[in-house]
């Protein structure tokens, strides 16, 4: 009985040094660890081939590219986010994949490089990915210099796009906006409202142009440059006004 009960004992020891090991991870492990989460998945050749037309990285075969491809995965599959992909192959766009532990921020897009950089795999988001290549889209429409000086009306303009793609996919007015902090003066979050839902019924025309820079203007999700003189090109060139307006 007493062989049986030592035997029992060191089973259970055994097991639970093995999993110590497992959990008692150190600095830097978790990122190791998360990464190696998705190698698993392999993109199907044609995602792989196509990617590979618009992004140059010394890392596609790592868990964070892998990653990056399973998100965008849903950009090609719908419509708009089709469309605008082909666009950046279209014109020549080759977009450089970095990921960078130091960056401050989840991600980030340099128009000076043409580079999208990720912090790690947990922030390769639907949300991220598509943010950065519609400022990608951006530099192709405005130019460099005008994204520099215009950096509030750019990042606003992508929170409005996004509002109406999230529309287009919900076929629905979303419930929930970039557009708006909770930051702004009483009204804005109606009037922002009362904007996408004529935007998205209508597409964008010309007499829209006054109150997306009163609402640019006063958008506090982010403090930067605001440039009266901004058209919002990726708005109007991807969400024209619909013919039955025309």
């Amino acid at each position: 009985m007493k062989y049986i009960r030592l035997i029992i004992t060191s089973f259970v020891v055994c097991i639970f040094s093995s999993c110590q090991d497992v959990f008692d991870m150190h600095e830097g492990d978790e990122e190791i660890l998360e990464s190696a989460l998705y190698r698993p998945y392999d993109p199907p050749a044609y995602i792989k081939e196509y990617f590979s037309r618009i992004f140059d990285s010394s890392e596609s075969k790592t868990g964070e590219y892998y990653k990056f491809l399973e998100v965008a995965s849903f950009m090609y599959e719908d419509q708009l986010g089709h469309e605008l992909l082909e666009f950046l192959i279209e014109n020549g766009v080759i977009i450089t994949f970095k990921i960078d532990p130091y960056l401050s921020g989840m991600a980030m897009f340099d128009t000076s490089n043409w580079t999208i950089t990720f912090r790690d795999i947990a922030s390769i988001t639907q949300e991220s990915v598509e943010e950065e290549i519609l400022h990608a889209v951006q530099l192709v429409l405005c130019g460099a210099s005008t994204m520099s000086r215009s950096s509030k009306n750019i990042e606003f303009e992508v929170k409005v796009f996004r509002d109406l793609w999230e529309a287009v996919k919900m076929n629905c007015i979303p419930s929930s906006y970039f557009g708006i902090s909770g930051l702004e003066r009483e009204g804005y979050e109606d009037e922002y409202k009362i904007f996408i839902a004529c935007l998205y019924n209508w597409g964008w025309g010309d007499f829209f142009n006054d109150k997306f820079k009163e609402l640019s203007e006063e958008w506090k999700g982010e403090t930067l440059q605001y440039n009266k003189y901004f058209s919002p090109y990726l708005i109007s060139t991807f969400w024209p006004l619909k013919e039955s307006e025309i």
